[in-house]
């Protein structure tokens, strides 16, 4: 924040690489979001492992994270997110 207060471009910008780099985030890999929909929530769980599994190992550029999506339940259907 004291970088970002002093407004010093360059050093933000160099701790921002070094962060991003270290964190494999863009643009030193890049990133998607799959979303698995299903009006049984248990499905859309094996579904989502299924793919998680077929997708194993994950390209060496990109990284893999998993979990509920954002939101878990609209109306009829669940969603999962890896």
């Amino acid at each position: 924040m004291r970088i970002a207060a002093a407004q010093d471009y360059q050093a933000f910008y160099e701790k921002e690489l070094a962060f991003r780099r270290m964190m494999r985030y863009p643009p030193f890999s890049a990133m998607a979001n799959v979303l698995v929909r299903s009006e049984k929530q248990e499905m859309a769980m094996r579904l989502s492992s299924e793919l998680a599994i077929l997708l194993t190992p994950p390209p060496e550029s990109s990284g893999s994270w998993g979990g509920e999506a954002p939101v878990a339940r609209v109306k009829n259907e669940y969603a999962t997110s890896f």
